[in-house]
C-alpha cells in the first residue's frame, strides 16, 4: 500500500472516528458454528506517541440463532502503517473481506470499505481457540466460512461447523 493510500484511509478513519467504541466487553461465544448477521461496523485512527496512527476496523456480529440468539460480539482488526509484511489485523480483515466479497482481498482500504458495505449480512463463522506455545495465553480466533443469502433472521440457515 503506498503512502498516499495509507494517508487517505488515516483521513477516512479520521472522519469516522466518532463512531468507534473501544467498550469491547470481550464477550465472545463458546466454540462452534454460529450464524450471524453484520448489525455494525466502526472504524477510526488511533494516534501513538511519535505521531504514529494505525487505524481500526471493527465489525460487530448478531448471533441469530441458538443458545445465544441475540448476544453480539466484536472482531477488531488493528491496521499498522505500512510495514514489509500485513500485520495480524491487516490478516484478520483480508479474511473477513474475501469471504465478504467472494474473492480475494488483501488491500485494507479495499477490505475496509468491502466490511462497511455489509452491514445487514449474514455470515457462518466458526468460533474457536487456541494456545500459545510461547507464553501459554489463549487466544480467540474466528474462520469466516460464507456468506448466506437472507433478506433476515427467518430466512438465515443455520450452521453445523464444529469447534
Amino acid at each position: 500500500m503506498s503512502d498516499d493510500a495509507f494517508l487517505e484511509l488515516l483521513a477516512d478513519c479520521t472522519r469516522a472516528a466518532n463512531n468507534l467504541d473501544l467498550s469491547d466487553n470481550k464477550w465472545m461465544p463458546p466454540n462452534g458454528g454460529y450464524t450471524v448477521v453484520i448489525e455494525n461496523v466502526s472504524t477510526g485512527i488511533i494516534e501513538k506517541p511519535a505521531g504514529v496512527h494505525n487505524a481500526t476496523v471493527a465489525a460487530t456480529f448478531q448471533i441469530v440463532d441458538g443458545e445465544f440468539q441475540g448476544k453480539s460480539f466484536e472482531h477488531f482488526c488493528w491496521i499498522e502503517p505500512v510495514t514489509d509484511k500485513p500485520s495480524m489485523g491487516q490478516k484478520k480483515l483480508a479474511q473477513l473481506a474475501t469471504c465478504l466479497a467472494g474473492t480475494e482481498t488483501k488491500d485494507p482500504i479495499e477490505g475496509s470499505e468491502v466490511v462497511q458495505a455489509s452491514i445487514g449480512d449474514f455470515l457462518a463463522l466458526e468460533v474457536y481457540r487456541t494456545t500459545s506455545k510461547k507464553n501459554g495465553k489463549e487466544y480467540t480466533n474466528i474462520r469466516f466460512l460464507n456468506t448466506i443469502e437472507a433478506t433476515d433472521v427467518e430466512e438465515a440457515t443455520p450452521v453445523n461447523a464444529t469447534g
